[in-house]
């Protein structure tokens, strides 16, 4: 197929058959600017790009080192235990208590508190004009109440941070095209490669021709295309990873109550906890 054959079919028919040609002679398009200028305006040049969690600061910014390892890799990796500061504070499992228990674990936390303390021989009539919080401060052996729900607070507050600094690390390499995939494994980026040469050359199809030339890459390398355009400007401006420091965790009701319900089992009477499961 020619392209002055291509040229004179019907512009959506001409597109399709020009990126045909693109994908079985793609060496046709190298020959003059004009040619190469449709695969530019035509977008044909896209593909999926990954790079694995060490990479990530090499194409965004604000990455530092935690220990050894850099932020962004250890992030990913789930080792945000030592990147989130939990700190435990008076009132903390009692603000969990008032503002995220729902009222089937607070039934079965009475239940099960009420329960201790008739073992203990509480006086009942006294124990009807307690409240919750004063009977998990009187009778809650070894913190167990307590500490479920300090740590279910806790486990939760680390899932909000986890979904807030994967939110902009997302955002930030957003900026090089649609987010796949950002997980353990690296990030996975569908880029358009004909709009990067296109701002990088500003629209000077004889330079990125040139380019193409001298680095002698394979019009097809796609990857290596992308990096070697990204190396030749290593200051030039990168997209930014930024967190507030304003930030605070916005708890999930639904999920605190769903730990909570582990943490409560790991001591409570099995009748309690089929109530809770």
């Amino acid at each position: 197929m020619k392209i002055l054959d291509i040229l004179r079919e019907e512009q959506t028919k001409r597109i399709e058959s020009f990126k045909s040609a693109w994908e079985r002679y793609p060496t046709i398009f190298l020959q003059s600017p004009e040619k190469f200028k449709i695969i530019i305006e035509n977008n044909f040049m896209i593909f999926d790009f990954e790079m694995d969690p060490t990479e990530i600061g090499d194409f965004i910014d604000g990455d530092y080192k935690v220990g050894t390892r850099p932020f962004f890799e250890t992030f990913l990796s789930g080792d945000t235990w030592e990147l989130y500061d939990h700190q435990y504070w008076d009132g903390d499992w009692e603000s969990a208590l008032n503002y995220h228990v729902d009222q089937l674990r607070e039934n079965a936390i009475k239940e099960h508190i009420l329960r201790k303390a008739q073992e203990d021989g509480a006086d009942p009539e006294r124990l009807e004009d307690m409240s919750l919080e004063d009977l998990i401060n009187e009778y809650d052996e070894d913190d167990g109440v307590i500490d479920a729900l300090r740590q279910s607070l806790e486990e939760c507050e680390q899932e909000s941070y986890y979904q807030e600094v994967h939110s902009k690390i997302e955002e930030a390499l957003s900026e090089y095209g649609d987010v796949i995939s950002l997980n353990y494994e690296g990030a996975k980026i569908n880029v358009n490669l004909s709009n990067v040469f296109n701002n990088f050359f500003d629209g000077d199809y004889n330079e990125m021709l040139e380019w193409i030339e001298e680095k002698g890459i394979d019009i097809k390398d796609y990857d290596s295309i992308f990096r070697e355009l990204l190396y030749e400007d290593p200051y030039g401006e990168k997209p930014s990873y930024s967190f507030d420091d304003r930030w605070h965790a916005d708890v999930d009701n639904a999920n605190f109550n769903s730990v909570l319900s582990y943490r409560l089992s790991e001591f409570m009477d099995d009748d309690i906890i089929k109530k809770i499961s």
